[in-house]
């Protein structure tokens, strides 16, 4: 007949080895997730020189509406 002392060894060994599991499963699903994001990060990047005309047309209107927007205030003080 198993002793306490044997029948609590088992027990932390048999716990010792789900932890070992649990943790192996851990790091398996750590990996995939970085992984996952390397791979979303890669597709949905936008490059500098696709980004260009973007930033050229946004600039744009801003300035444009900037000049109007002086051009109104200067209008309005000439008048006064």
């Amino acid at each position: 007949m198993a002793s306490d002392q044997d029948i609590k060894i088992n027990t932390l060994e048999t716990n010792y080895k789900n932890m070992s599991d649990k943790i192996d499963n851990l790091t398996q699903l750590v990996k995939d997730g970085f992984e996952e994001l390397r791979v979303d990060i890669r597709d949905n990047y936008v490059r500098k020189d696709s980004f260009l005309p973007v930033k050229a047309i946004s600039y744009g209107l801003v300035g444009t509406v900037m000049i109007g927007f002086l051009y109104a205030v200067f209008n309005v003080m000439n008048w006064q």
